[in-house]
């Protein structure tokens, strides 16, 4: 059953966390046909059926090391995607450090400029930026937990879209104020996304492992009631 669990949840796996559920789980599955957990147990109730009380200890002993070693495998691979989640939030929160700064640098162009005309010769830069936003809200938008990143990388492209065409129509304010507005919109994305790296470290994920611990605990609690 845990096979045919792990392989529906590598069919269906459409995020990092999901395929590292899937991989997990079929490692743990692994385990317990190596081991012969089903067996294992089994036979334990077999023998305290039969009242062979010190064989079933043994056979209960060697199902809980099974299911010890099962856990252990899911906690590595928990291990393993919350270590991807950071990379990934880190590696976002850098490229929202380099927008930030890009646009900050293209603010304090703008304010450079003294005569309207020559502020159309800022637009090519503020298109490059605008196109640069677009592509790391889509890497937002891939990466778990990080929509109110995404959201505002989103308001950042709309602001950067009107100093673009601010800029080419050589209107000074409107483009002042489109540029302030996408500096503020990617203040709010980076800010986002190190909230989200701060609940990433504190968070132990330990959903996926609740019903295998719970039959863990039972099997245990089980084992002492025979000593």
């Amino acid at each position: 059953q845990m096979q045919e669990a792990a392989v529906r949840l590598r069919e269906e796996a459409g995020d990092d966390r999901a395929q590292a559920a899937a991989d997990a789980l079929a490692e743990a599955a692994a385990i317990a046909q190596r081991q012969g957990l089903q067996q294992q147990m089994q036979q334990a109730s077999s023998a305290l059926g039969e009242n062979r009380v010190a064989q079933a200890q043994g056979e209960q002993g060697e199902a809980l090391s099974t299911l010890q070693q099962m856990l252990e495998e899911m906690g590595t691979q928990q291990e393993r995607m919350m270590a991807k989640l950071r990379r990934r939030l880190q590696e976002l929160a850098q490229a929202v450090e380099r927008l930030l700064a890009r646009q900050q640098a293209e603010v304090a162009a703008l304010d450079r400029v003294e005569a309207d005309g020559g502020l159309s010769a800022l637009e090519p830069e503020q298109a490059n930026l605008r196109r640069a936003t677009m592509a790391t809200q889509a890497q937002a938008e891939g990466t778990e937990g990080a929509e109110a990143a995404a959201g505002a990388l989103g308001q950042a492209v709309v602001a950067q879209g009107r100093a673009v065409l601010a800029l080419r129509a050589a209107e000074r304010m409107p483009a002042k104020e489109a540029e302030a507005a996408a500096v503020a919109a990617l203040e709010q994305a980076l800010e986002a996304v190190r909230e989200m790296a701060r609940k990433a470290e504190e968070a132990q994920a330990k959903e996926e492992r609740a019903e295998l611990r719970q039959r863990y605990d039972a099997l245990a609690a089980r084992q002492d009631e025979l000593r």
